[in-house]
């Protein structure tokens, strides 16, 4: 999808293409970058925890960056709170849309993954996202 979008010609260079593609991930980081920088620090605060721990403790002696610390990272973080519970505050206002999940954010590219309407789309526009422009 993040070809068809920033591709609006069939001519287009690779360089446009890729000019276009760079200002869009702009914009979605921007547009999105409370959620980014949540879950960096969700991260990070995990890391910190199972250094203290792995410190803690004489019979457990684990390189940092390793497979196993990286296991155990991703443990903790699956086990910690979640962007939802981090993004909401004490009044119970929630900063993260309901809409919003993990998947929508696997091309690295927010809009991308969202469901598009076809019947919206003019006809010239359904044959571009469902056959490309090529």
């Amino acid at each position: 999808k993040l070809g068809s979008g920033s591709q609006t010609h069939p001519a287009d260079t690779a360089r446009n293409v890729l000019v276009r593609a760079k200002f869009m991930f702009a914009e979605d980081l921007a547009k999105y970058s409370h959620i980014y920088v949540t879950a960096i620090l969700r991260r990070i605060g995990a890391a910190f925890l199972l250094e203290k721990e792995i410190a803690a403790r004489d019979d457990l002696s684990i390189e940092k960056r390793s497979f196993e610390w990286d296991t155990m990272l991703d443990d903790r973080v699956r086990n910690g709170p979640t962007l939802g519970e981090l993004l909401t505050d004490q009044n119970g206002m929630a900063f993260l849309d309901d809409g919003i999940s993990g998947a929508d954010f696997t091309s690295g590219l927010f809009d991308a993954n969202g469901p598009e309407v076809l019947e919206s789309l003019s006809l010239t526009e359904r044959r571009k996202l469902l056959f490309g422009s090529d």
